[in-house]
């Protein structure tokens, strides 16, 4: 599949471009994951799909970019904490955020790494569409939500 967006971020004069790795799934795990009930293990998971969330959501674009670019450079031992927020505070600065998250985006969606949990999770917010609920209001809310999505969706995969 040919790549749409670039994730390139330039870091104390290098630049270093995103990608999906075990890595980045394990760093996503570490820092947004959950600890499931029937984990035997007591490992986190789930920071993909919390990751997912948050770029498509779109209320917390700063920390949404902060995760992934941790994510993206887990692989890179030498790169600190303050050296990622510099890079992208230098970016925003620049262009603002809508580039930024679709890269990230486009980075995920893209990557044989996480194109079945890509595709589960929108598989899950279809269904998600279908649920029926006796409560008038929740169905509201649950279609609301698709609805906000769904149109995410869409400006994350635009070209313009």
């Amino acid at each position: 599949m040919e790549r749409t967006h670039m994730a390139i971020l330039e870091i104390n004069g290098q630049e270093y471009e995103a990608k999906g790795s075990f890595a980045f799934a394990r760093k996503a795990d570490d820092l947004l994951g959950t600890i499931a009930e029937k984990s035997k293990t007591g490992k986190q998971e789930g920071g993909l799909n919390n990751l997912l969330g948050e770029l498509i959501d779109g209320a917390k674009d700063l920390d949404a970019l902060m995760h992934f670019w941790q994510c993206a450079l887990a692989h890179e031992k030498k790169i600190k904490l303050t050296d990622i927020e510099s890079a992208l505070e230098k970016r925003i600065e620049e262009e603002g955020t809508l580039e930024l998250i679709k890269e990230a985006y486009a980075v995920i969606d893209e990557s044989g790494f996480f194109k079945r949990a890509v595709e589960k999770f929108w598989s899950n917010v279809d269904i998600m569409s279908k649920i029926e609920s006796d409560d008038e209001k929740e169905n509201q809310q649950y279609q609301l939500a698709i609805e906000m999505m769904t149109k995410a969706k869409a400006e994350l995969t635009s070209t313009k």
